[in-house]
């Protein structure tokens, strides 16, 4: 019922949140249409490290960590943050909220004590989502040279280059790609990278099933460091935290989201399953041989050399559409840090460009502290991608709901509260220490 412009009900649990939410969108997309750009987020280069991640923890291990990332990581943490969402607009009255929008409002209609530190909290998120998006930039500039290296080596293999050329090249390469600031081409261009991602994916499965097989794989036990970094990989190729409530927030029904037969339940389940197939399949083709992309393992044939060329389009596209998000959360920052400063007043479009040759900066920096596309990918899963997908979520989804519980004494729904959000907590915890700790050992 409304009532001063605020939505009020007579909020018992999130179980009734899931069937009652009506945030009062009526135009956007479907839920089939949701479904489509959900799997196309989570569908991207990520998927092409997954067989090293079988390598580093075998393959059932890797199975169980697929399955794994794909409930607890993906679907749960995912729908924790909708939920959320729906819970806070419904209480009170908002229309939309990003992901630092409901970490801010989370807390501040919680418990008293921590209401103060609600635009703390957005601010941590704001800069988890950044540091994300930043070291997949660094992912793909690793990604970006090392294919770089192999198409040089198949025309010049008698007159090879440093490693550090071909970095410079990249970087050169990606500082001009950044100066395109237009949306409407840069979803041109990402809409083709989609695209040819869907046309890549499937020359490279069917690859990966055809026979014959690698006997090269390693019957030893895998050590604990190495199935973490497995989980960073596995982590990394599911990130997609910051695009969940956006997506929520285009549909006609946002509840459409949630649920057992929601977007998000039925997006996971087939990623899940195609994760799962490729990361055995390529293990199972290339075996101990296998490469931090497996495009880096497909054979020295014309049409797969064509295959790598068109996944170096593709990520160049990722690249500038990751790298657009990055720079439209910074900008807001230097304008409130800088309001006076003359330059970020009279030259704002330098300003921006600027900006954007120092983030493409940064993610290189971290490119060539670590240059292993393996370890970068299991590291970036580790740091940021736990943050995104374990401690926040969690942290969101306590804010918004336990002091209800509390106050209705529904101590059923207490009890699995805190049990959940507690393992979240201990995932999360667990595997950033461990997976920093194993990199760093490598």
């Amino acid at each position: 019922m409304e009532n001063g412009g605020k939505i009020s009900f007579n909020f018992d649990d999130e179980t009734a949140q899931r069937k009652t939410s009506q945030v009062g969108w009526r135009t956007g997309i479907s839920g089939n249409q949701a479904l489509m750009n959900f799997c196309r987020v989570l569908v991207g280069t990520g998927v092409l490290a997954l067989p090293l991640a079988f390598k580093q923890s075998g393959s059932i291990m890797g199975i169980f960590l697929v399955f794994f990332g794909g409930y607890f990581f993906t679907y749960l943490s995912c729908d924790k943050m909708v939920v959320s969402a729906l819970a806070l607009a419904q209480r009170h009255g908002y229309t939309s909220l990003d992901y630092g929008n409901v970490a801010e409002k989370s807390f501040a209609h919680s418990f008293h004590s921590i209401r103060r530190f609600g635009p703390v909290f957005r601010y941590f998120a704001n800069i988890s989502i950044l540091l994300m998006q930043m070291g997949v930039t660094a992912v793909y500039t690793v990604f970006i040279k090392e294919h770089f290296e192999e198409i040089w080596n198949r025309f010049y293999p008698r007159d090879p280059l440093s490693e550090w050329n071909f970095f410079l090249i990249t970087l050169f390469l990606l500082c001009l790609l950044v100066m395109l600031r237009n949306i409407k081409i840069i979803s041109w261009i990402s809409t083709i990278g989609n695209i040819l991602m869907m046309l890549v994916l499937t020359m490279v499965f069917q690859d990966l099933v055809r026979p014959p097989y690698s006997t090269a794989q390693s019957s030893e036990q895998h050590s604990l460091s190495s199935v973490v970094a497995a989980a960073g990989n596995i982590v990394y190729a599911y990130c997609s935290q910051a695009v969940v409530l956006p997506l929520a927030n285009k549909m006609k029904e946002p509840r459409e989201m949630s649920g057992w037969r929601g977007v998000l339940s039925l997006g996971c389940s087939f990623v899940t399953v195609l994760y799962a197939l490729v990361g055995f399949f390529g293990y199972l083709k290339y075996g101990d041989a296998v490469r931090g992309s497996v495009t880096l393992n497909l054979p020295d044939t014309t049409f797969y050399f064509m295959v790598r060329v068109i996944l170096v389009f593709v990520v160049f596209s990722s690249y500038l559409i990751q790298h657009f998000v990055m720079i439209d959360m910074a900008l807001p920052f230097v304008k409130i840090f800088f309001p006076q400063n003359f330059f970020v007043r009279k030259f704002p479009g330098s300003v921006e460009r600027l900006l954007c040759v120092i983030f493409v900066g940064f993610g290189f920096l971290l490119a060539v502290s670590v240059p292993n596309l393996g370890r970068i990918t299991s590291l970036v899963g580790v740091t940021a991608g736990c943050l995104l997908g374990f401690i926040i979520p969690a942290s969101m989804h306590t804010a918004t709901f336990l002091p209800e519980y509390l106050q209705n004494k529904n101590y059923k729904a207490i009890i699995l509260h805190i049990f959940t959000n507690f393992l979240f907590f201990i995932f999360g915890i667990f595997f950033t220490i461990t997976g920093i700790a194993s990199n760093l050992a490598m």
